[in-house]
């Protein structure tokens, strides 16, 4: 399972910003707070617990590590050696890079099947950039797709799911 997790998460680092750095989560009053809470899910335990949570607000904690540079409506959510996506309709500030907070949010799934697949193939394929970077990216896509299917087919699944949430609200931990 650990392994379609990682798998699954490849996917995501290729389609969202490419920036992560590891960090660690510190216990603060705010956390033992949101940890009552029933609908608390560890960032560590969201992909493992998501599809039984899957359309449900939930709560979770970590350090933001980056705020999406494209339109900014997407944080990585990072903690633990782990990392969760939050997508927002409205744009985030800037300045949550770095500070730990609370998301509530909603489980969403994204799905990573042959369809998915065979877009990232299309998509590789269909790059009509020149230079170096783009044929660099172009194999990596292909590569990556490859594996995908791969693996796909060595577990016997149809599909691999990653979880991400649906921005509610959050608050900083003091």
């Amino acid at each position: 399972m650990k392994k379609l997790i990682i798998l699954a998460s490849a996917l995501a680092l290729l389609t969202a910003c490419n920036q992560s750095t590891n960090t660690t989560q510190e216990t603060t009053n705010d956390a033992v707070e949101a940890t009552t809470n029933d609908t608390f899910i560890p960032l560590a335990d969201l992909q493992a617990k998501g599809a039984e949570n899957l359309d449900k607000e939930i709560q979770t904690q970590g350090i933001v590590d980056h705020v999406c540079k494209h339109g900014g409506k997407k944080i990585l959510l990072v903690g633990d050696g782990v990392d969760v996506h939050v997508l927002s309709e409205d744009r985030f500030e800037d300045g949550l890079v770095g500070k730990e907070i609370i998301v509530t949010g909603i489980v969403k799934e994204d799905r990573t099947d042959e369809a998915s697949l065979l877009k990232i193939e299309e998509d590789a394929i269909n790059m009509h950039s020149e230079g170096e970077e783009t044929e660099t990216r172009q194999e990596r896509m292909i590569a990556y797709v490859n594996m995908m299917r791969d693996s796909l087919k060595s577990t016997g699944l149809d599909h691999f799911s990653e979880y991400h949430l649906e921005y509610v609200s959050h608050k900083e931990v003091k």
